[in-house]
C-alpha cells in the first residue's frame, strides 16, 4: 500500500526548476529522466523526493533520493502506464521523519518533453464508454476526446481512417465551442481565462475572420442573442469540413515543442 501524505502548508515548486524528459522506444514511452533544482527553497536535506507519473487514476511513484542527495532510480520505466501521450508528472518533497509523511513542497500537472515535436491540440483517450462511441472530457486542464475502447480496432481507426475523422471531428469541434461559449461563457477573445480556450480560439482563427470570433461571446444583456453564437459555431464547423480535402492531421496540430 502506498503511504499517504499530509499536504498541509506545502510550498509550490515552480516549473522552471523542473525538467522531465520522456525517452521513447518505437513511438512508445519507455523511461523518463528528470532534473529538479531545489536550491534556496529552505527545504531540509533529509526530506525525500518523489516523482509520480500519472494519467487519471493510473500512476507510479519513483523515489529520487533526498534534497541533500538527489539520485535518479535505476528503474524509471513508464511503459506500463496507459496513454503515454497524455501522461503528466508531479514532484513531491516529503518529510518522513515521523508517521505523518508531511509534504513540504510539490509541483503538479507537469508536461514532459520528448513526446512529440508536434503536439495535438486534441488529446485522445481510450475508455469503456458503454454504448457511446465517443464523448468529451473537460475535467482536466484541456479537453480530451474519449473513444470507446470496446470498439474493435478503435486505436487504428482513430489514427488512420479519414471517414472516422470525418464523422467524429466536426461534432467534437461543435461540442468544444458550445462549451466555450455557453458553459464557460468566455468574455474576452484575446485573453480568455483558461489556456486551452486560447489554443482553440487560435484554431478557430484558421477558418473565421478574427473580428467575427467576437460572436462566440454570449453577453449577459437582453440584447445578446444565443442564436448568433450558434450561427458562428455552425460557420466554423462548415469551413472546417470544407478544408478536409487538404490535411486532417495538420489541421488538428500546433507547432509546440514538448
Amino acid at each position: 500500500m502506498k503511504r499517504r501524505f499530509n499536504y498541509t502548508g506545502r510550498k509550490r515548486i515552480t516549473l522552471d526548476r523542473i525538467s522531465i524528459m520522456i525517452n521513447t522506444i518505437n513511438h512508445t514511452a519507455g523511461t523518463f529522466d528528470a532534473s529538479i533544482k531545489l536550491e534556496e527553497m529552505g527545504l531540509p536535506d533529509h526530506a525525500n523526493i518523489y516523482i509520480e507519473a500519472y494519467h487519471h487514476t493510473d500512476r507510479t511513484r519513483f523515489p529520487f533520493g533526498t534534497v541533500g542527495s538527489m539520485i535518479q532510480p535505476d528503474d524509471r520505466t513508464i511503459s506500463h502506464l496507459a496513454n503515454f501521450e497524455n501522461l503528466r508528472f508531479r514532484v513531491l518533497v516529503v518529510d518522513e521523519s515521523d508517521t505523518r509523511g508531511l509534504v513540504l513542497a510539490h509541483a503538479d500537472r507537469i508536461r514532459p518533453a520528448g513526446v512529440y515535436r508536434k503536439r495535438s491540440i486534441l488529446p485522445v483517450d481510450f475508455r469503456d464508454l458503454g454504448r457511446q462511441v465517443w464523448k468529451m472530457d473537460y475535467s482536466g486542464d484541456e479537453p480530451v476526446l474519449m473513444l470507446n475502447v470496446k470498439i474493435p480496432n478503435i486505436h487504428n481507426l482513430a489514427r488512420t481512417d479519414p471517414r472516422f475523422r470525418l464523422y467524429i471531428y466536426p461534432a467534437v469541434i461543435r461540442d468544444i465551442f458550445t462549451r466555450i461559449s455557453f458553459i464557460d461563457r468566455i468574455d474576452d477573445i484575446e485573453n480568455p481565462a483558461q489556456d486551452w480556450h486560447t489554443t482553440w480560439l487560435n484554431f478557430a482563427k484558421r477558418f473565421l475572420e478574427e473580428d467575427s470570433l467576437s460572436q462566440l461571446i454570449l453577453g449577459s444583456d437582453e440584447q445578446s442573442d444565443p442564436q448568433d453564437v450558434i450561427t458562428c459555431i455552425d460557420r466554423l464547423v462548415e469551413k472546417f469540413c470544407a478544408a478536409q480535402s487538404k490535411d486532417w492531421l495538420k489541421l488538428l496540430s500546433l507547432e509546440e515543442v514538448g
